[in-house]
């Protein structure tokens, strides 16, 4: 990974080892732009020592902003989610607390279980994890491990019972003896491994390992090895029959089944081959996640800068409904953002409408004059002079169809786009002034006229886009553009199908409600709304009978899947 990322996983008394070793485990695959914060004191000195070799914030607050943080704390407070999300962008892995409906991007292992707000994405075991061949042997090299502190104590418990009913003859037990253990392990018969550095490493030199519901038992699956659960609750003992794992008990454990576990011909190992075999079709399409996460988009409402719990969550992104304005938003995870070059105007544009953007000119071209139509009956209504060239600065311009038409209708067209190839064609092919350049840093004077044909959806900071818009536009000015319609029949018909359609770079899902609601804060007012991309077809009784009628209620009640608006500046609005 490139860039930086900061772990936060839950330490203290009770709550073991686990989320620290899986947060060091991530931290070495990271690598050096990776930092563990420990939030609390407990038992410091020794955890330290077992991170030895990462790097250890003291104040992650002083050191942000962090390209990622990554919480592993099983419970996280909503207003603690808050402080963190002042650090960066946030993953949350396991995550049972009520910051699970807000955080950004959420990760679930299966020892995560079942829970009514899905993740974006789940995994049984870490990618960075091996999987080795499966050893069909008869079960006599027993590995015993509870985790790093066994708060409720179970190695003892176990190895008592083990003792008194004679388990330990002929057969070799070791037993892991972690670096929070409030007693030390003495058994006569048994090896004990004290505070290993890797038991992922040792897992395979052992024919079963017997552990709780957690980390090591997923580990010791994708090592090929058995296992036998032996629970500290019955909330643990629940997970692992949910996940079909071999289970003796909770705290008091029932040695007559883990014999009759051992000496089954199919069970334990059957439940390795059936995980090994889940966790490959896993992997077939898993990239490397959390450590290839890019973000972009925004964590909070990008206008009225609330939080919001997760309206739909994807692999790659989380959609949030703002409960103020209504605007639908996203928070985007995967490996960076589209670039807009020759590839997309000329291969995906064709693989999507079945010709090139070029080809498509006319077409384009044809609407551009209805919409500078339109335009021109805002503007006469407004007072903008008819007598002299009024200017129109068109944003995300691509090969220029819409200046073209602005030009023959008697405007002074400029362009801005970011692709250098189409910002070439406007300057050559069509003698158009263009500027290759993200909006944000354009630095020219005022127009007349400024339009985005879906170009507003890809900011991720729309508030700062308005307001710039309105420092370039001249009172008494139109601004006009067009998005999808998240009202639309597509976006009411199946909102999750609808937005999973979205490309992952519209940062923002707008309506007209919402588009006349946000305009109105920008010094703007709101003169027509027209909807645009009706399709009959998607209406759930579509019949060819029925198109015409289709149409015309889709056109009555705005149902069309993309809108344009025209609107014009009533007053100057500074940025702040």
């Amino acid at each position: 990974m490139k860039g930086t990322a900061v772990l936060i996983p839950r330490t203290g008394k009770g709550y073991g080892y686990g989320h620290l070793h899986r947060a060091a485990l991530i931290a070495k695959n990271i690598g050096e732009g990776a930092s563990i914060y420990l939030e609390n004191s407990y038992d410091k000195d020794r955890i330290l020592r077992l991170l030895k070799g990462i790097r250890i914030t003291e104040d992650p607050w002083k050191e942000s902003p962090w390209d990622l943080v990554i919480l592993d704390r099983r419970e996280t407070e909503k207003e603690l989610l808050a402080e963190y999300e002042k650090l960066g962008p946030v993953v949350g892995i396991d995550e049972g607390g009520e910051a699970r409906r807000y955080i950004p991007y959420l990760i679930d292992s299966l020892v995560a279980g079942k829970s009514n707000e899905q993740p974006n994405y789940s995994f049984s075991v870490l990618p960075g994890i091996p999987l080795r061949d499966i050893q069909e042997v008869p079960l006599n090299r027993i590995l015993i491990t509870f985790g790093g502190e066994d708060p409720e104590d179970l190695t003892a418990v176990l190895l008592e019972k083990l003792k008194k009913d004679h388990f330990f003859n002929g057969r070799k037990i070791s037993v892991v003896e972690g670096p929070l253990f409030k007693r030390n392990v003495r058994y006569t018969g048994t090896d004990v491994i004290h505070c290993p550095d890797n038991l992922i490493d040792i897992i395979p030199a052992y024919d079963l390992v017997i552990t709780s519901y957690g980390l090591t038992c997923f580990e010791s699956l994708a090592g090929g090895v058995p296992v036998i659960l032996f629970n500290p609750t019955g909330y643990h003992r629940k997970l692992s029959k949910a996940s079909h794992l071999p289970e003796i008990g909770v705290r008091r454990p029932d040695i007559k089944k883990l014999k009759r576990l051992i000496v089954s011909d199919s069970s334990p190992i059957d439940t390795v081959k059936e995980w090994q075999r889940r966790i490959k079709e896993e992997r077939k399409e898993q990239h490397n996640i959390p450590e290839s996460l890019i973000f972009s988009g925004n964590m909070q409402c990008p206008f009225c800068r609330g939080t919001n719990s997760a309206l739909i969550r994807f692999k790659d992104r989380t959609y949030y409904r703002c409960t103020q304005c209504g605007l639908i938003y996203s928070s985007v995870f995967n490996d960076g953002r589209k670039v807009y070059n020759n590839r997309y105007f000329f291969n995906e544009y064709q693989s999507q409408y079945g010709r090139t953007y070029l080809e498509d000119f006319k077409s384009i071209k044809k609407t551009a004059f209805r919409r500078i139509s339109v335009i021109k009956e805002v503007a006469s209504k407004t007072g903008v002079p008819e007598d002299e060239k009024p200017s129109v600065l068109d944003i995300g311009c691509a090969y220029g169809p819409f200046l073209d038409a602005a030009g023959e209708s008697g405007y002074i067209p400029a362009g801005i786009d970011v692709s250098g190839e189409a910002v070439e064609y406007v300057k050559k092919a069509l003698k158009i002034d263009a500027f290759r350049m993200n909006f944000m840093n354009f630095t020219g004077g005022v127009f007349d006229v400024i339009t985005m044909w879906y170009v507003i959806e890809h900011f991720e900071d729309p508030d700062a886009v308005l307001k710039k818009i309105n420092r370039h536009l001249k009172c008494g000015g139109v601004f006009a553009f067009s998005t999808p319609n998240g009202k639309g029949i597509s976006g009411c018909k199946n909102k999750k199908a609808f937005l999973a359609e979205s490309p992952a770079d519209h940062y923002t899902i707008w309506n007209p409600l919402t588009a006349r609601t946000l305009l109105k804060r920008y010094g703007f007012r709101v003169k027509k709304i027209c909807i645009t991309g009706h399709h009959p077809e998607r209406f759930p009784l579509y019949s060819k009978l029925l198109h015409g009628i289709l149409d015309f209620i889709s056109g009555l009640l705005g149902l069309g899947d993309t809108f344009e608006v025209y609107a014009v500046k009533i007053k100057d609005m500074q940025a702040k």
